[in-house]
């Protein structure tokens, strides 16, 4: 299953990378805290205050233990889509 999560969130921190950023934000309301690979954009700064676009997808996998036995995860991962400066 694919969503796509949009909402409001303050940028807590920006860890720069090689092609993509590492971005830490914080829910507008709740300041519930989530993790997040994606692509760079120019002119953002911490504790700006943004609108975010987030791809989820959730995925069941298939695993074997030990015993020999299946059993099914759900995964799920996340990406930070698009994302835009609030004007206040």
């Amino acid at each position: 299953m694919k969503f796509i999560v949009q909402g409001s969130y303050v940028v807590a921190k920006i860890e720069e990378k090689e092609k993509v950023n590492l971005y830490t934000l914080l829910d507008n309301k709740r300041y519930e805290k989530i993790i997040l690979i994606g692509n760079k954009v120019k002119g953002i700064k911490i504790w700006d205050i943004v609108d975010a676009e987030i791809d989820l997808k959730i995925v069941s996998e298939r695993i074997e233990t030990i015993e020999g036995k299946t059993i099914f995860v759900n995964t799920a991962n996340s990406f930070l889509k698009s994302m835009k400066k609030m004007g206040i």
